[in-house]
Parts: structure tokens; sequence; C-alpha cells
């Protein structure tokens, strides 16, 4: 018996016993007391308060029914398991469906009885009235209090203290916006809400939660002037559209500052908790409406996959694999040779998953042109699926050093292909630029290298290669939009180097989504162009980033035309002529078909002879520019003279495919080096005085 009092006495006990009483056996008392004083309050007013006592003795055994009715149906509709401290219209609903129900049962049972029936039907329906706003106000009276004495027992806020804010969208986003700024006590002190701006006509001058629609987006400089605005918040970016950067504009034209409600992904993310709002930036005025993707689609061909990404510290490739576990791979494999990002990245990543386990996660510090090393590596995880984005990107940077171009971005990919075509990987998707159409420059050259040797897998490897090509991301690390930041927090100058200059810019999140997608249509050989939209010129890209910081281009900040730098071009493409653009299921994702396919052999010489000049003297590196732009654009003629020059310049080495000497110059005295880069043996075995990295 003791033992039985011990358990009933613990604390765990306790919490079990007084959690239904609090939650099911009390409110549902109450609410059957409320029924009660519900149908004797309409059965007072039916009688202007003066009831026979006959009548009350015919009724009274009809109420605690009623009770139990009303009580019942509570249960079934759930309404004992709401935490009304937070009720919304929802909440108010389901109480009025529940209610109705159990009126609808009163009154068929009060019928069934006939003559003899216990209540008015007009009764029947006045209770069910009275019940449903007893009930609700029981069950709201702390939010309805709340509401109605805020105004009383908040200490008046001095004028100067608060920041006046004027919420553009009165929709949703904004009224919830405008509802957490009131109840919020933090947010209260800060912020004095002044009123909405929409565009709907038929709003004008209506209240809503208090505040009052004070007119169009045409009428905001001229509001902010009247309400002396200190802030304007722009409820939903995509409920505007294509007029935002007009809404933008006419902010503008205010000196308020301008700022966003964190997008729903932000928010999810953690980077940005509700409310904290946040200061407009180039990336909103760019932004497209996200890309909408087949989610099950791409899930049948990730997930439970061990799948592979280059560059895995970068820009696109993180995002990449910030996007890969929401279908679950099985393994995903993060190579980069930056140490530092890929840790930062693993722990990111490591967080997101949570403790699931269901998706193990390998930071890889390797180098795409380790050729042993990647070995290993496909020696011990064979990836089913990889994802290429390691490269170098900087245009002026490959201009100055070729070398790199060819050794990172060229060899690196055909050392990832052979191995992927070796280890029967299922898809390999190369991460391609718009710099690779009609290239113009050396990082553009070898992407587009690496596009023509994909190309060349087409009919003999079981691994699905394909490309991706896409134009500028906001925020990577080789975009123009960081620069521009840095220089206008000095105080400028902001240099351009021609104000005819045009790009094409998406966002990182967006371009990894598409490439993802792009990635489980592949069926070999394509090249995939992502839709970019329309080109933005840079200055103009310039001036917004100037006007968002509050300053003014050529009175504040000064902008400045350096002139074109080497390798740029003044608007850049997507697409070759030769190239017939197909539709694909996605929208935003088209298929370059092109029916002229490289040799591969061919191609592979040009490339051995590459290689092997990128590792020359730094004669040899001032001339491999000429030879790679050559071999990017097809210049046969050309490409061949230039590249017999470099063999004949190459002391001591004989470059090989397959056993064969290719464009090899005269034997030296002794025996010359040779480099197998025959494509069942593309891992390279090194001879004495020939080593590559």
């Amino acid at each position: 018996m003791s033992g039985f009092v011990e358990i009933y006495r613990h604390p765990k006990t306790i919490r079990y016993i007084k959690r239904p009483i609090k939650r099911y056996l009390l409110p549902s008392f109450v609410d059957g007391l409320l029924v009660v004083l519900a149908f004797f309050t309409a059965l007072g007013v039916r009688f202007s308060g003066q009831m026979s006592t006959q009548y009350l003795l015919q009724v009274n055994p009809w109420i605690p029914l009623f009770s139990l009715i009303y009580i019942g149906v509570n249960f079934q509709w759930r309404i004992y398991g709401r935490l009304w401290r937070y009720a919304t219209t929802h909440d108010a609903v389901a109480l009025a469906e529940a209610v109705s129900v159990a009126t609808l049962i009163v009154a068929a049972i009060d019928l069934l009885q006939g003559v003899h029936r216990p209540l008015p039907m007009s009764q029947v329906l006045l209770g069910g009235l009275f019940t449903f706003l007893l009930m609700l106000f029981g069950r709201c009276r702390q939010l309805l209090l709340k509401e109605g004495l805020r105004k009383w027992t908040n200490p008046p806020h001095p004028q100067h203290s608060r920041q006046r804010a004027l919420i553009v969208g009165a929709g949703d986003h904004g009224r919830r916006l405008a509802r957490h700024l009131q109840d919020d006590p933090a947010q209260r002190d800060f912020y004095e809400t002044v009123g909405f701006i929409d565009d709907d006509p038929s709003i004008d001058g209506l209240r809503i939660q208090d505040l009052k629609v004070l007119g169009t987006r045409q009428q905001i400089p001229a509001l902010v002037k009247q309400h002396a605005v200190d802030q304007i918040i722009i409820a939903s970016r995509s409920s505007f559209g294509n007029s935002f950067d007009e809404l933008v504009h006419i902010c503008q034209q205010t000196p308020a500052q301008i700022k966003v409600l964190p997008r729903f992904y932000d928010l999810l993310d953690n980077h940005n908790p509700f409310p904290n709002l946040r200061d407009l930036t180039i990336e909103d005025l760019l932004e497209r409406e996200p890309a909408k993707i087949n989610n099950q689609a791409c899930s049948r061909v990730l997930a439970g996959q061990i799948i592979l990404v280059t560059g895995a510290g970068g820009s696109i490739g993180s995002e990449l694999c910030r996007q890969l576990l929401r279908f679950n791979p099985g393994h995903l494999l993060l190579l980069d040779n930056n140490e530092t990002s890929l840790h930062e990245l693993n722990l990111e990543l490591a967080d997101q998953l949570n403790g699931d386990r269901s998706t193990q996660l390998h930071p890889l510090v390797a180098d795409v042109t380790n050729a042993r090393k990647l070995e290993a590596i496909f020696r011990n995880f064979s990836p089913q699926i990889i994802f290429h984005a390691a490269a170098y990107k900087h245009v002026p940077m490959m201009e100055i050093h070729p070398d790199e171009a060819v050794r990172v971005n060229v060899m690196g990919t055909v050392f990832l292909t052979e191995l992927a075509n070796r280890y029967q990987v299922k898809r390999f998707i190369f991460i391609s630029t718009d710099k690779a159409v009609n290239p113009n420059c050396v990082m553009g050259a070898s992407k587009r290298i690496g596009e023509l040797w994909l190309e060349t897998w087409q009919k003999e490897s079981k691994t699905r290669f394909a490309s991706v090509r896409f134009g500028n991301v906001v925020g990577s690390r080789g975009s123009v939009v960081p620069l521009f930041n840095s220089q206008i927090e000095h105080n400028g100058p902001v240099t351009v180097t021609d104000p005819r200059m045009t790009r094409y810019f998406m966002s990182i999140p967006e371009a990894a989504t598409l490439i993802i997608q792009a990635g489980a249509f592949a069926e070999g050989g394509e090249i995939y162009m992502l839709d970019m939209g329309q080109t933005i010129r840079i200055v103009d890209l310039a001036k917004k980033m100037i006007r968002l910081k509050g300053l003014r281009a050529s009175r504040d900040i000064q902008i400045k035309f350096i002139g074109i730098r080497p390798g740029e071009k003044l608007h850049e493409e997507l697409s070759y002529q030769t190239e017939h653009k197909r539709a694909t299921p996605h929208p935003k994702i088209y298929c370059l078909e092109n029916n002229l396919i490289p040799n591969k052999e061919y191609l592979l010489q040009q490339i051995a002879v590459l290689i092997a000049a990128s590792q020359g003297n730094w004669e040899m590196i001032t001339r491999l520019r000429e030879g790679i732009l050559q071999v990017a654009r097809g210049d046969v003629d050309g490409c061949l003279e230039t590249l017999a020059n470099m063999s004949f310049r190459l002391p001591q080495k004989r470059l090989a495919v397959g056993g064969k000497a290719i464009i090899a110059p005269p034997a030296p005295t002794g025996e010359g080096a040779t480099v197998s880069l025959h494509p069942v043996t593309l891992l390279p075995t090194i001879h004495k005085g020939m080593t590559l990295p």
C-alpha cells in the first residue's frame, strides 16, 4: 500500500493526473454550465424574465442532455486540444462548427418529441447562439481583455524614441507584421506603425487592425512627409512581381529608410528570425520568382545515393550541398582544397541535419588535379552522382595565369570524367558558364573545353555526362557585387569597366536549384542552359547599389569607368548559333542540341599538349593563352600551328595517346619522358623528368 502511495505522489504521476483534469475535465464542466446558462438566458429573453414553474419543470430534465451533446461535439471537433491563448479565426470557426452541429442535434431531438416538445425552435436556435458567444468569450477573454486594455495599461512612448513605420502591402504578410509590431513589447517600444500602403483601391481609407490604409504607392513620398515616416517596410516582395523595381524607385525618392520582411526560407534557415527586419539589398532588386522544381523526380534520382560535390566550399558548391540534403542522399562527399571553407560547411550541414543519420557527411580535403588522391576517393566511396563545381572563376586572374586554368579547369575535369567512367558513376553534372560561348577569356575557354570533353563521352560511356551553363550569380566570390559593396563602404569611387557592359544575373539558391533539376533530366551528352532573364547594365547595377545605401551616384559616390579588362566582353551570350534550344519539362531549363560532336582522340591530343605546356617555363605559359582559346573555339588550322609550336618547345618530353606519339618534337639525346593520356588509362604513369600534379 505504501508503494502505491509513493507512486501516486511521484511528480510525474501527479503531472499525468493533473494534465487531463486541467485540459479536458475542467473545460468540459465549465462548458456544461455555459450551456445551462445560455439556454435559460434564451428562455428568459423569450418570456421577458417571467417563466412559469410548470414550464421550468418541463425544460429542466432536458438541459443536462443538451449540455452533454455540446460537450461531446466539442470533443469530436477537438476544441479542448487548442491553445486558446493564441486563438485565431481558424479556432473561432472550429468552435462555431461544433456549436452549430450540436445545435442541429438538439433541434432534431426537440422535433422528435412532437407535441410534447420541451423548447420552441426559436429558443433552441437562440440557445445555440448564446452558447457559442459564451464559449468564445470564455476562451478568448484574456485576448479580448488584453486588446481592450492595451492602450490604457501601456505607458505613453515619447514620440522621438520610436521609429515611425509605414507598411507597404495590406495582405497577409502586412497584417501579420502589423500585428506583431503592435503586440510584441520589444517591437512596440521601437516601432510606431503609421498605417498601410496598398494598390487595391477598394480598401483605400479602410482600417485594418486599427491602422488606416493611407493610399497607393504613388502617394508614398507625400505620406512619408506628412506623417514624418522614418522607415518604409515592404511586407512581401513577391506580391509586387515585376513592379517591384518601380516600388523601390518611388520609395527611394523619400528620405525614409527602406526595410523588407525576411523571406520565408530565410526564416526557416534561422538567418533572420521574425520579426527582425533587414535592409533592402541588391538581391531583392535582381531576384526573380523562386524556381519551383519537381521534387519527386529529383528525389527519385538523388535519394539514398552517394553524391560527390567538387568545389564544395565555393558559392555554388556549398549551396548545392545545402539543397541536396533535402533529397536525403545516403552519403554526401564534400570535396575542396580549401580546408577552412570545407570545415565551416561541414559544421553548417551537420547542424542542418540536426542528428539525422540517414545522410552521412564526408569532408574531403583534396585537389581535383591530384589523380592518386581522387582515385583513392573513388575506390573507397564509389560515388554514384557527381556535381563538378570546382574551378578557377576569376577572369582577370586566369588571364595572367592560364596554366592554372588548364591545370584545374581542364585537367581536373578530364581526371574526374575518366574516373567517373571507370567506376561507373551514374550521372556527372559539369557546372559551366556563359563565358564558354565564343570565349574571349582563358576562364571561359577552359570551361568550353570541359563542355566539349563531356560531349565526347556521349556514345561510349554508361555514365550520363551533362553540362549546365548559366551566367553570373549574385553574391558569389567572382561576382562584382561584393566589390561594389566594398567600394561604396570606402566612399568610392565605384569602378565600372564600360557604361555599355551588360551581364546576366541569377541568385545562388535559384542556380543551385535548377542545376539539381537539370541533373535529374540528364540522359547523356546534353548541355543545359538556364533561363537568365534579361541582361542588366553594370553601371545601372552600381547606381542601384549606391542608392540602397542612402547615397546618390555622382553626388555622394563617384562612378569611374576604367575600360574593359583583358578577356572581358561587352555582352555575354548563352548559346552558339549552331545550338538549337529545345524546351524541357521545366520552363527555366533548356537543352541545347548540337550535332557537331568533337573527335575524342583529336581533342585529347590537344588537351595533352595544353597540359604539358602549362608545366613549361614562363615563355610557354605566356603562349598558352592563345592555344587554349583556339582549342575552345575550334580553330583547327590555328590550333594545329600553335600546338605544334608549343610541342617543339617542350624539352625532353614526348606526348603520347595510347602509345602513339602526337605532335612530338624530334627526340633529343636520350629517351624523353612520355605522358600517357589514353582515354582508358588516363591517370598518368609518371616517368622521370615529367610530373603531373
